[in-house]
């Protein structure tokens, strides 16, 4: 059985003619074990890639383990920000979007950052399934 043939050429003084005897490159058992091979390869990339899409073994936190922690942790969240070591940058961080929005530079938060920060969430209640 030939399993990959293939003609060979010949040059003679009229041009090229070919030949029509086949040649047989790989035999079946040669075919077949590198087959099995690549569905290996290609199974295993499949699962990986599904792995990678759901984020399953990848020592990632899912998204609603964020929602289960701040409905429990919130009254420590607010003992946190008590500390000047926490709150101070923030009001920092504060004083200076309230800045930028008073300069007019409202534009830029509102028509870059918010659209990004709403792409993350978005994102985020994707991945956990939720069906929002």
């Amino acid at each position: 059985m030939t399993v990959a043939p293939f003609m060979s050429t010949q040059e003679t003084d009229n041009g090229i003619s070919f030949s029509s005897k086949k040649k047989e490159l790989l035999d079946s058992a040669t075919l077949s074990r590198f087959k099995d091979a690549f569905d290996d390869d290609a199974r295993a990339a499949l699962a990986e890639a599904k792995r990678d899409h759901h984020n399953f073994g990848q020592g990632g936190i899912p998204i609603y383990f964020w929602f289960i922690f701040l409905f429990f942790a919130y009254d420590d969240i607010f003992e946190y920000l008590k500390s000047p070591f926490f709150f101070y940058p923030l009001l920092v961080i504060g004083g200076g979007l309230g800045f930028v929005f008073s300069m007019g530079g409202g534009s830029a938060i509102t028509g870059v950052l918010l659209p990004m920060i709403r792409h993350s969430i978005n994102m985020g209640i994707r991945k956990t399934g939720l069906g929002f």
